[in-house]
């Protein structure tokens, strides 16, 4: 069994995992149209969110966090989980 993560270290790695993907080097253009960014930037928003809290959930517990994250972004068809 794993030693329980605080919530912090959850915040945390959501807010790098943000940074790494948005804000480096080759990242997107803000710049671009608004509506493919919107699209960008939720999708990766999902990403970073579902990794961060789902990466330390252990097995037994990923079907009812699949269900959780499906039902969370159901209703914003950019950030869908597929």
């Amino acid at each position: 069994m794993f030693p329980p993560q605080v919530d912090i270290a959850k915040v945390t790695m959501l807010c790098k995992l943000l940074e790494s993907l948005l804000f480096v080097r080759g990242g997107p253009d803000f710049s671009m149209d608004p509506n493919k960014l919107n699209i960008l930037l939720c999708t990766t928003f999902t990403f970073c969110y579902l990794w961060s809290i789902g990466g330390n959930i252990v097995e037994s517990n990923w079907d009812s966090f699949d269900s959780f994250m499906r039902s969370l972004f159901e209703d914003n068809s950019d950030a869908k989980v597929g």
